[in-house]
């Protein structure tokens, strides 16, 4: 995986719309005067142009501007891992805080790189 640069690098899930309603197939027979009314409100979603997912799921699709500040935020974190990861393995023994190492190991393991050895830092730290 590399650095994101576009919506397509985005995640399936980074890139799903605003959820508006969530109408499983079973509610439309289940109840027959209800599922008259859902039905409507799904052929609205279509006139409108929404998103509709198997599961029932109804979405509002985001916007490029949405998309981008998401893009730009992934960006944000990859960079910050890539640097705490860059001097962690240069012996940097206080770049990276314990809680912070979690996301750095998994985004050496996304990019093909090696593991951190933080207890060799920690060790490093002590003296």
């Amino acid at each position: 995986m590399a650095r994101p640069e576009t919506h397509d690098d985005l995640s399936d899930w980074q890139r799903q719309g605003h959820l508006v309603a969530q109408i499983p197939s079973e509610h439309l027979t289940r109840h027959p005067a209800l599922g008259a009314h859902l039905l409507a409100a799904v052929a609205e979603a279509d006139r409108l142009g929404l998103i509709r997912e198997a599961d029932g799921s109804i979405r509002i699709p985001l916007t490029d501007d949405e998309l981008d500040v998401k893009v730009k935020s992934e960006q944000r974190s990859w960079d910050w891992n890539a640097e705490r990861w860059e001097k962690s393995m240069a012996g940097d023994t206080e770049v990276c805080p314990t809680w912070a190492r979690s996301g750095v190991d998994a985004w050496a393991k996304a990019e093909g790189r090696d593991l951190v050895d933080w207890s060799a830092l920690d060790e490093e730290a002590a003296r």
